[in-house]
């Protein structure tokens, strides 16, 4: 009994969180099974029906590494350019005179008079700030980047921009997106009076150019030691995919997979070293 009170008092602070499996879901969180997303939502019953408010907060790698032909073409593009910003005096002074300065090779207050007379800075106290707030990695990039566009300062050959590029995608693989929104749904029950399987579906016809039918649901699931919970699956079918979608996209190419989000909290290991917040 000792024992079970514990677990108890452990439990209900919780118990939101976990989302069980009463006659509907209530409020909860549940976890993307495939991607770095969760859902926080938020139910009350309306006459024969469930409405629903959800909050979608997702974490992204936006960026990839790109492969080698990828690099060679960027860098040619670069190249052929007429106007080629990478081998700009003006450029290649920045980066050099920054590079110094995170270094130590030169003063950060005989630099600052050099980059505002030059018109590359406006406010020296907020390009002090900006100097030492950075950290070891942003002065690593830095630097790392200011010594390759030195290169082709020195040599606007390709490889020298290759290596430009090559450069700022490995830069840019560091950073993950996090971004949050907020949807409604109205559901409705549906039980299956042979299995007893009960579900909430979403309520609703086909809607847009691509006839989108919502199959979106919530479904019970058996969690420890016998306890239930509310799974959520997002899901939907494209009716008319001969449809466009804002006059240019090709209903066809939508997505109709099923994510399973599971009152299961999982891990997500991302190597994402910088964040930034977005609104996708």
């Amino acid at each position: 009994m000792i024992t079970y009170l514990r677990i108890l008092a452990i439990c209900v602070p919780l118990c939101p969180t976990f989302a069980f499996a009463e006659d509907r879901p209530t409020t909860g969180i549940v976890y993307n099974t495939k991607e770095a997303s969760a859902l926080y939502y938020s139910c009350e019953p309306e006459q024969n029906y469930l409405k629903c408010v959800f909050t979608q907060t997702s974490v992204r790698k936006p960026n990839r590494k790109l492969s080698e032909e990828e690099i060679e073409k960027e860098a040619k593009e670069i190249y052929k350019s007429q106007t080629n910003i990478i081998a700009e005096k003006k450029i290649c002074k920045f980066f050099s005179d920054i590079s110094d300065v995170i270094t130590g090779k030169s003063s950060i207050e005989d630099k600052a008079g050099e980059l505002i007379a030059s018109g590359q800075i406006a406010d020296k106290e907020v390009f002090f700030d900006s100097i030492q707030n950075m950290s070891e990695l942003q002065k690593n990039e830095m630097v790392s980047m200011g010594e390759a566009i030195g290169r082709v300062c020195k040599d606007n050959s390709i490889d020298n921009i290759k290596n430009v590029v090559r450069i700022k995608n490995e830069n840019e693989l560091n950073y993950c997106s996090v971004s949050s929104g907020t949807f409604h749904q109205t559901l409705k029950h549906v039980y299956d009076y042979t299995s007893g399987a009960s579900s909430w579906v979403v309520a609703g016809e086909p809607q847009g150019p691509c006839g989108t039918v919502q199959l979106s649901r919530f479904e019970k699931s058996e969690g420890f030691s016998g306890i239930t919970f509310w799974n959520y699956i997002s899901e939907k079918k494209i009716t008319n995919k001969k449809g466009l979608l804002y006059g240019t996209m090709s209903c066809a190419d939508l997505d109709e997979q099923a994510y399973l989000y599971s009152w299961k909290s999982e891990d997500h290991y991302m190597g994402c070293t910088k964040i930034t917040f977005g609104a996708f």
